[in-house]
């Protein structure tokens, strides 16, 4: 569904149609996104990117980067899981003379944090490239952006979302509690969809010898 589909629903669920509260949607959807970027992580949001190393110390992350969910160094057929610490610890592992000591074991290990929307990765590398899979961030639906990867796959999720705030807004709390609720719900499902998808298959079988 699009943003006028989805604007035309809450404000039927929530039977307003003056122009204060159909003039304010666009602002909830911008509410509601939000809140929905802080909790869902879901495979179905992901997309996979080759970073060329160029022996650079940091990359600037993807506008629509939503946290990390994979990431390696790939150099031809060599492929390396990289270890996340938090910025402090990297600063420490860089820094002389507490840092890493970069002989040949040492050197096989890479490590990254994520700090003011950049990758910094060490050691830097200059072959190959950082491919990382990362979980998408929803840009706010509005007149001019009329969809995104959550309202098409989950408009339920907006209506309930922008209804409670419309709820909220005109200070109806018995509707805005109901709504809030559905909106909670349709968010947990989501998460259990993406759960059950990534432990479907067959169980482990123990072998005996």
């Amino acid at each position: 569904m699009n943003f006028t589909q989805i604007k035309t629903a809450a404000l039927a669920y929530a039977d307003r149609s003056d122009a204060e509260t159909s003039d304010m949607v666009e602002t909830f959807a911008i509410m509601v996104t939000s809140r929905i970027n802080r909790i869902l992580k879901t495979m179905g949001a992901s997309e996979t990117t080759d970073e060329a190393c160029t022996g650079a110390a940091s990359y600037a992350l993807p506008a629509n980067w939503g946290g990390m969910r994979q990431i390696s160094h790939v150099d031809g057929d060599t492929f390396t899981p990289m270890t996340y610490v938090t910025p402090e610890v990297f600063e420490d592992i860089r820094t002389p003379p507490r840092g890493v000591v970069l002989n040949a074991d040492a050197q096989r290990e890479v490590f990254y944090t994520i700090d003011d929307d950049n990758l910094f990765v060490y050691p830097k590398k200059s072959d190959g490239v950082i491919r990382y899979k990362y979980y998408l961030k929803a840009d706010p639906i509005s007149t001019t952006t009329a969809t995104n990867w959550l309202s098409d796959d989950h408009p339920d999720c907006y209506i309930n979302g922008i209804t409670a705030e419309i709820c909220s807004f005109v200070k109806d709390d018995a509707k805005r509690l109901e709504w809030e609720q559905r909106f909670l719900t349709s968010v947990n499902e989501i998460i259990g969809e993406d759960q059950d998808i990534r432990w479907s298959g067959d169980s482990l079988q123990m072998r005996t010898s």
